[in-house]
C-alpha cells in the first residue's frame, strides 16, 4: 500500500483502505508455512477550519442593529459568544440551521456612540471542527453613529423680525419675512418650522450657510399671545440620525405707529 499513491490522497475522509498479503515462513528444512496479513488504512482529517463574517450593515445609525453572519469552512464545535470580542454593543441570540457551518448572531450597537473604527473578532484556536483540529480566527469592522443632532451639535437662531424688532401698524397688515441661520450640525433642505399664534410655518435650510426664510402673516405677530416665535429645525446628521433642535425670538408690538 503506497502511502503517497494519488489514488488514496483523492478517498473522502473516513474513507478505509484495505490490503491483504499472503507471505512465507521456512524453517531450516525448507518448509514452508502460509499466512496472510491484512492492512487497513483510514484517512484522517487534519485540515484546520476557518471563519468570514459579514454583517447586513456596517454603518449602524440611531435605532438600527445588524446580523452578523460567521460562515465556517466546515461544521464546527465549541462555539458560543464567549469566542467573540466586540467594540461598542454586544452580540446575542447565536445559532446555526445548518448543523454548525453557518451560524447567526444579532448586534446590538451600545447607545450615544459615535465611532468609525469597531471590530467584531472571533478568537484563534475558540473553536474546532468536527475531528478536533483547532480553528483559526478572523474579524470585521464596521462603523456606529447612533447621536442625533442636538443643542450641542446644532444651533438655530432668528434674526430680527422686523428691522427694529418692533411690529408696527403697516407691518401688522403685510407678510413679514422672517429669516435666520441654522448651523453645526444640519444638512441643505432640512425642515425648519416656525411657530406664531398657533400656525406653523415650514420652510426649509437653503444653503450649506444654513440659511432660512418664510413668510408669516404680520396680523399672527400681532395677535400671537406672549409675542414670542417658536423656531425648530428636524436637523440631519452625515449618517441619516435627526434631531429637533428649538430656540425662541421675542419681539415688539406697536400698532399705533403706522408708517404708511
Amino acid at each position: 500500500l503506497d502511502q503517497n499513491s494519488s489514488a488514496l490522497a483523492q478517498l473522502p475522509l473516513g474513507s478505509v483502505v484495505a490490503e491483504s498479503f499472503i507471505y512465507a515462513l521456512k524453517d531450516v528444512d525448507g518448509d514452508a508455512s502460509y499466512a496472510t496479513l491484512s492492512i487497513s488504512v483510514k484517512t484522517v482529517d487534519t485540515t484546520a477550519p476557518s471563519v468570514v463574517l459579514s454583517m447586513s450593515d456596517q454603518a449602524l445609525k440611531l435605532g438600527e442593529s445588524a446580523v452578523v453572519t460567521f460562515t465556517f469552512s466546515e461544521a464546527i464545535t465549541g462555539f458560543d459568544l464567549s469566542d467573540v470580542t466586540v467594540d461598542n454593543g454586544t452580540l446575542s441570540n447565536l445559532q446555526t440551521a445548518d448543523g454548525g457551518k453557518t451560524w447567526t448572531a444579532t448586534f446590538t450597537a451600545t447607545a450615544n456612540v459615535e465611532d468609525a473604527s469597531n471590530t467584531i473578532s472571533v478568537k484563534d484556536g475558540s473553536y474546532t471542527d468536527l475531528a478536533g483540529n483547532i480553528g483559526t480566527g478572523n474579524s470585521i469592522h464596521y462603523a456606529i453613529d447612533n447621536v442625533a443632532p442636538n443643542s450641542g451639535t446644532t444651533a438655530i437662531t432668528v434674526d430680527n423680525i422686523t428691522a427694529d424688532n418692533v411690529v408696527n401698524g403697516q407691518e401688522a397688515k403685510d407678510n413679514v419675512l422672517v429669516t435666520g441661520k441654522v448651523s453645526g450640525e444640519f444638512q441643505v433642505g432640512d425642515v425648519v418650522t416656525l411657530i406664531l399664534n398657533g400656525k406653523s410655518y415650514l420652510t426649509q435650510v437653503i444653503n450649506a450657510a444654513g440659511d432660512y426664510s418664510a413668510f408669516v402673516k404680520g396680523s399672527d405677530l400681532v395677535a400671537d399671545n406672549d409675542h414670542v416665535l417658536e423656531a425648530s429645525v428636524a436637523a440631519h446628521d452625515l449618517a441619516g440620525n435627526v434631531g429637533i433642535v428649538g430656540t425662541q425670538k421675542g419681539y415688539g408690538v406697536d400698532v399705533s405707529v403706522d408708517p404708511a
